[in-house]
This record gives structure tokens, sequence and C-alpha cells, in this order.
């Protein structure tokens, strides 16, 4: 892939890219920094691929892990999720949001972040994943269950 290649890729896609980031990363600038690290990582490599957003959200991924990894225990995650970005906004505050998505397991999270911001379908998430599609929609499930209980306690 060249460097125009994946320039006019990061201008199409930026703003899918740092959502898989942040799915992972839970905050905002360590999300940028991923997607940052992992483009300069492709610049680097001559690598040819039959489908290059793929290729790419899945390296953006792979560094989004790589942050998180090398974070220390004592580092606790932010959960800065999508402040004002969800219809719901009026109702359930950012913060509270954040915080729930923050108590949804990494796959359950990262499902929901991607499908209902990044507009990805769960084809599209299970290619990145390189998983099966029912695994995506049981994560997408369980996630959605787990975020009903926990705006049903809070609201109660």
């Amino acid at each position: 892939m060249t460097s125009e290649e994946l320039r006019a890729l990061y201008t199409e896609h930026h703003h899918r890219l740092y959502l898989v980031s942040l799915a992972i990363t839970t905050d905002r600038q360590t999300a940028e920094d991923a997607v940052h690290n992992a483009l300069l990582r492709l610049l680097t490599k001559n690598h040819r691929t039959k489908d290059p957003l793929a290729y790419v959200m899945r390296a953006v991924r792979d560094a989004a892990i790589d942050i998180v990894r090398s974070r220390t225990k004592e580092e606790p995650l932010q959960h800065e999720f999508l402040v004002g970005d969800c219809e719901t906004a009026h109702v359930i505050s950012p913060r509270m949001l954040g915080k729930a998505l923050g108590e949804l397991r990494l796959d359950e999270r990262e499902t929901m972040i991607l499908h209902i911001y990044a507009g990805m379908t769960f084809q599209e998430i299970a290619n990145l994943r390189r998983r099966s599609i029912n695994t995506v929609s049981a994560w997408y499930r369980r996630g959605l269950a787990k975020l009903r209980r926990i705006f049903e306690v809070e609201n109660e």
C-alpha cells in the first residue's frame, strides 16, 4: 500500500478507525495515538492486500491492544466514550454511558461501539475480528442486555 493510498483511506475512514481504537482504549487521546501508531507502522511496510480498509482497521485494532497491554496496573481506564454523540444523550448522561460501556467485556463494548457509532455491519465486525457473525451478534446481544440491566438499576 503506497503512502497516497494510505492517506486516501485515512481521509475517507478516519472516524471509523478512531472508533475501532476507542472501543479498546476507552479514552480519546490514547485512541488517536493508536491510530497514528498503526499508520506509521503501515507506512514502513509495502504490503499489498485485497481489502485495504480491513487491513488498516486490523492494524489500528492491534495498535490499540498493544497500548492497552503496555499500561501499568496503576493507570485506570478513563471511559471517555463518545460524549455528546449519542442520540440518547439527553436521557442518559455521557458520563453514565461511558461508565456503563466500561463495565462491558471488551468484545461486547467493541462490538456495540463499532455497530452503533461506526455503522459497521455484524459481518464487517466479524471480518475485522476474524470471528463468525454469530459470535459477533452474540457479543452485541449480551452487551445490550447488560446495558439495559445497568440502566434499569440506576433508574430505580
